[in-house]
Order: C-alpha cells, then sequence, then structure tokens
C-alpha cells in the first residue's frame, strides 16, 4: 500500500471505519493525516512515519511498529495494548489517556532486535496524562520532560 491509497481511502470512508489491520505499511511516509480512529490492529507498522498525524482513538493492538516514528502526534485515547513499539519516537507526542497495557519496549522482550543499542522508546516531552502502562517495561525508555501526571503504573518496571 502507498501513501496515495491510503489517502484516497481515508478519503472515501469516515476515518472510524478504516481498516489497516493485518496491513503491511511499514516504512509509508504517513505523516499529517488524519487517521482518527482508524483500526491498525497487528498491521505491520515498522519505520512508519506517523509525524504530527491524527491518531485519536486508533487502534494499534498487537501491531509491529518498531523504528515508528510518532514525533507530535496526536493519539490520545489510541489502545496499544501489546503493540511492539522497540525504538519508537513519541517525542512531544499527545498520548492522554492512551492504553500501553503489555506494550513492548524493550529488546529483552522482543526477539526482532537483539543487537540494537540505545534508547529503547522516546517519550521526550510526551503527555503521557492518564496513559495506562499497567505490566510495562520503560527501563530504557526516555522520559525527559514527560508529564506523566495520573498515568497508571500497575506492574510497571522503571
Amino acid at each position: 500500500m502507498t501513501r496515495e491509497e491510503v489517502i484516497k481511502q481515508i478519503s472515501n470512508e469516515d476515518s472510524k471505519d478504516i481498516d489497516f489491520s493485518f496491513t503491511d505499511l511499514s516504512g509509508l511516509d504517513l505523516s499529517g493525516l488524519d487517521l482518527s480512529g482508524a483500526d491498525f490492529r497487528s498491521a505491520e507498522l515498522i519505520e512508519t512515519n506517523f509525524t504530527r498525524s491524527n491518531l485519536t482513538g486508533a487502534n494499534f493492538r498487537g501491531a509491529q511498529g518498531s523504528w515508528a516514528n510518532f514525533t507530535r502526534a496526536d493519539l490520545s485515547k489510541a489502545n496499544l495494548t501489546g503493540a511492539d513499539l522497540i525504538a519508537a519516537d513519541f517525542t512531544q507526542a499527545n498520548l492522554t489517556g492512551a492504553d500501553f497495557r503489555s506494550a513492548v519496549f524493550d529488546r529483552l522482550r522482543s526477539s526482532l532486535f537483539d543487537e540494537y543499542e540505545g534508547v529503547w522508546v522516546d517519550f521526550t516531552r510526551a503527555d503521557l496524562t492518564d496513559a495506562n502502562f499497567t505490566d510495562v517495561d520503560l527501563t530504557s525508555a526516555d522520559l525527559t520532560g514527560a508529564n506523566l501526571k495520573d498515568a497508571i503504573s500497575d506492574g510497571i518496571i522503571i
């Protein structure tokens, strides 16, 4: 699928009905698009660029989003449960109320990237108000300047 095909699909449908589940969108530039409410369940999103995209309420449950770029994207109320987000960049993203339960951010829980060195997920200056990090390992996360007000952290490892 190409960026043009994605744009055509979202312009023909109500974004709440857009289904990209189990679709390979790896490496696409989807920056600046309104993908609110879209379904990305179990999609391949490796190195996909979502910079400044509206992903409010989008469903990323079980998606493979390693090295995806969500810089300044709006992911408020997004479902990222069980998503593999190693080395994803959420710098200055709005993640208010996002659900990260059991998401994978570190190489120890992923078999894909045995040799990668560095920060495993970047939440620099992200708004994580009311985000749910139940059963998540954030030991390799950069949380510099992040707003963690009222974030749920049952079973979290920092």
